[in-house]
């Protein structure tokens, strides 16, 4: 998000600079007041376009050792390429927001207050183009939308180009431009270029109006009223006839030549940029390239030597933990210090098998990139290297202290969590937001029908900050995606352990999984239940002899083989069908009663009529009908993957909170394993 609003930010200046510099000056207002409009809005779209032409990688090389063993045990992230998340959290970050967004409401509030006392004191007149307000002892003169306000102290004669000046003013709808800007004020109170491009914007009106009247009068005679002395009302989103700080530059522009249609051509100055902002959005994360090398002889029997060593001060320590705590190696090497390959190899061989001991993962025995500053001083000599690793140095990440997510006394706190009394919990939860907010399934990848598992390891060091990536895949193409999703991690409050701040190991495995027989699975769970439901009411008034309800058998007995085939060949057989699965989900309440399927039914019929409401809204347009909702209950007996499909997003959206609140329950049992469950209802809307 605040990249976005940056980005958008970046934008608008870059517009701005270019209308300062090239376009102000020149007399095509209305040109003008379409580019004020439109880059504006295109400032805030162009950040969500992304061009697959303009899509470019900037490749860094890293020479790198091979990594001897991986291993991971953390939560899993499924993700498909239409994956989304709908989970909403209020941080501190977003009460500053919406507290300043409620301020701006209210100065606005207080601005049409104004408009409207001064309404309520004057004498309104009504014409047949505008309504003239006419305010008592004043000499106000200005326009908001179809009203014209004047002052009774304003001169007869006067009166007609002031008239005619608010009237340009009306039929050119220039209160629209106006409270457009003041609406975006509220949103993006925190921006300054909005009050800009409103500023803009208000002078572009008075040298549009000025121009039209001036078509019919005389210059002269119009430039001496402007360089009379006004009363007018400071509200951003009115057209003052007489502002004070406008009047030169009005002057200066009823003077101005008319500009040549040939400066017209300055207006493509935005293909460029335009371009150029294209080409940025739609520009990937770097791309890493890993030359990988072998050990050699001598190199893989020091390491052996290292590990024998180690090996037996473990059995006389009796643990890794206790050889690496009581080991002085640490403690010896400074940071920018050059060290031997010996220590080198010992430090980074222990302090990777404890680690390794405390997450129950591995991390590499070796594996670090060469200092950029070594390779600049004596080039990049080809590996492996006796002399390149005697000119190692330690950096301070090294001797710096990492603690297991699962073993951290405070573990880091992700922004949102802050008053969360649940934080591990929290981050887990936010780290699957994000991923699931940022996931991007890469064309090519889907194009190869690439799809599986990365594993994906890093550090959130003492600053916060994430560090220290490591990542396996089937394919360099969902590693990279799987890097660039989990780079744009914000930065964190660091993990404590024993009230120091410590760097804290987390590991995820995130899963790419193209789109199959999932959703055949779920079209057919879905026709399944509701053919069962027809049957279920075609049953209350006839019974199972009646010709409907034989072929409604046929077709259920139909697609329950095609769900059980689907299910035994797809990936996704822990997906059971709710008529189908041996032990149905148990709602709460439901534990001590036998027909747990029927208590099931009942209770969800109760808590959708204890939840329901009808917007107003759709009352009032007389919107009804059914809402198809489809949702599962999953291994956990959380609810998960709601879908909808009704007559309106209004009524879907109500569907959706209501089953959003069921909760948590026993899953369901088939074979003896819990299974996600996949279920569907209908909730009807009707007047």
């Amino acid at each position: 998000m605040i990249q976005y609003i940056l980005e958008c930010i970046a934008f608008q200046l870059l517009f701005l600079i270019i209308y300062d510099l090239f376009l102000k000056r020149e007399t095509f207002f209305q040109w003008n007041r379409v580019y004020l409009m439109g880059t504006f809005i295109l400032s805030a779209i162009l950040p969500w376009i992304k061009i697959e032409a303009f899509k470019t990688t900037v490749p860094q090389k890293f020479i790198a050792y091979p990594e001897y063993l991986w291993g991971m045990s953390m939560q899993e992230v499924v993700l498909s390429e239409t994956n989304t998340s709908s989970v909403f959290d209020i941080s501190w970050e977003y009460g500053i927001l919406y507290g300043g967004m409620l301020l701006a409401v209210v100065l606005f509030a207080y601005k049409i207050h104004q408009i409207l006392r001064l309404r309520k004191k004057g004498e309104v007149q009504y014409f047949k183009d505008f309504t003239q307000v006419l305010v008592q002892q004043s000499k106000v003169a200005f326009s908001f939308f179809k009203t014209i306000f004047m002052g009774d102290q304003i001169k007869d004669e006067e009166y007609e180009n002031i008239v005619l000046h608010e009237m340009v003013h009306i039929k050119q709808k220039h209160s629209l431009d106006l409270m457009f800007f003041e609406i975006m004020r509220i949103v993006g109170w925190f921006n300054p270029l909005v009050y800009v491009y409103q500023s803009r914007i208000s002078e572009l009106h008075e040298f549009i109006a000025d121009a039209q009247v001036a078509k019919t009068h005389k210059k002269e005679q119009y430039q001496l009223l402007l360089s009379q002395v006004f009363q007018t009302q400071n509200i951003s989103f009115i057209n003052p006839f007489f502002k004070s700080s406008l009047i030169k530059k009005r002057i200066v522009m009823l003077q101005k030549q008319k500009t040549k249609r040939i400066y017209q051509l300055k207006y493509l100055a935005l293909v460029p940029l335009i371009l150029g902002m294209l080409f940025y959005t739609s520009a990937t994360e770097a791309s890493y390239t890993y030359n990988e090398t072998t050990l050699s002889l001598n190199d893989v029997k020091l390491i052996n030597e290292i590990k024998n060593k180690i090996k037996k001060q473990v059995e006389i320590e009796g643990s890794i933990s206790n050889v690496y705590l009581s080991s002085k190696l640490p403690s010896r090497f400074k940071s920018e210090e050059i060290i031997k390959k010996e220590d080198f190899f010992e430090y980074k061989i222990l302090y990777r098998q404890y680690v390794n001991e405390l997450l129950t993962v591995t991390y590499p025995a070796l594996g670090e990139e060469v200092p950029e500053e070594i390779l600049k001083k004596y080039g990049n000599p080809s590996l492996p290297s006796s002399k390149l690793y005697e000119l190692y140095k330690v950096e301070k990440d090294l001797s710096e202290t990492v603690i297991p997510f699962a073993k951290v006394d405070e573990v880091p706190i992700f922004p949102g969590c802050e008053n969360i009394e649940d934080k591990k919990a929290c981050f887990n939860e936010k780290i699957h937001e994000h991923i699931r907010k940022n996931f991007n399934y890469p064309k090519e990848a889907q194009e190869k029908g690439i799809q599986g598992r990365v594993n994906v390891m890093f550090t959130i060091s003492k600053k916060g900050e994430m560090v220290d990536f490591r990542m396996r895949g089937p394919d360099s193409l969902l590693e990279k995606e799987a890097e660039r999703i989990i780079s744009r991690l914000p930065k964190m409050k660091p993990g404590k352990n024993g009230g120091k701040k410590v760097g804290v190991a987390y590991s995820i495995p995130i899963t790419f999984k193209l789109k199959g027989s999932d959703d055949e699975v779920s079209s057919a769970v879905e026709k399944y239940n509701q053919l069962l439901e027809e049957r279920d009411r075609l049953l209350k008034t006839s019974n199972d002899k009646n010709s409907i309800i034989v072929n409604l058998d046929k077709q259920l007995l139909a697609l329950k083989n095609r769900i059980s085939e689907n299910l035994t060949n797809s990936l996704s057989n822990k997906n059971i069908p709710y008529g189908t699965v041996d032990q149905v989900p148990i709602f709460p309440g439901c534990e001590d009663v036998d027909d747990k399927k029927t208590c099931f039914n009942e209770k969800m019929i109760e808590h959708i009529k204890k939840n329901f409401w009808y917007p107003k809204d759709a009352q009032t347009e007389g919107v009804q009908g059914r809402v198809n909702i489809m949702f599962t209950i999953n291994r956990d007996g959380n609810i998960a993957n709601i879908r909808k499909r009704g007559p309106d997003r209004r009524l879907e959206d109500v569907a959706v909170g209501i089953i959003s609140r069921l909760p948590k329950m026993k899953p369901g049992i088939h074979h003896g394993n819990a299974v996600n469950v996949p279920y569907s209802i209908p909730i009807t809307f009707k007047l």
